[in-house]
């Protein structure tokens, strides 16, 4: 049940990619990837923005930062493309590509800012965006049953990545 037009429309191409899949022998697998991060993403991006901010140590607005999400390492991604692209017998299914856990936005940002040791958040600034998902996280069961992947980055050693 999406509730943005853009949930909807993601529903509606995956619908027709598996009907096309059966209907003409086209091949396709459907990838959903939850919240990828890495170096050189742009800075309107979560991860990208709270690291910018604490570097900046200047006071920052966010929400109460109750909403989960779950964070994949870029590197952990691509890895697992790849190795559905290789499966040539796979064809019409759907695989999630996440780290498998959640965190909230507000632990995220106490994450970051210990380890940049600055930073002012200013939690409950802003109001939730109406249709904001409130919680995110993958079930990577499927792909893992597939292809043995598992993500091998954790958010921690992810985010002192970027920051170094």
């Amino acid at each position: 049940s999406p509730k943005s037009s853009y949930g909807k429309s993601k529903l509606l191409i995956t619908k027709y990619l598996l009907n096309a899949v059966k209907k003409y022998s086209f091949n396709a697998n459907i990838i959903r990837l939850f919240q990828v991060y890495g170096k050189k993403q742009n800075k309107n991006k979560i991860i990208p923005f709270l690291i910018d901010r604490c570097k900046k140590n200047k006071k920052f607005d966010l929400t109460a930062g109750n909403q989960t999400r779950d964070f994949c390492y870029i590197d952990d991604v691509v890895e697992a493309i790849f190795l559905l692209l290789n499966k040539k017998k796979i064809r019409g299914e759907i695989f999630n590509i996440g780290y498998g856990q959640s965190i909230t936005i507000k632990s995220l940002t106490k994450l970051i800012q210990k380890k940049i040791k600055k930073g002012k958040p200013n939690f409950g600034a802003i109001k939730i965006k109406k249709n904001e998902i409130k919680n995110s996280k993958a079930s990577i069961n499927k792909i893992n049953k597939f292809t043995k992947w598992k993500p091998k980055i954790d958010l921690e050693t992810g985010i002192k990545l970027l920051i170094n």
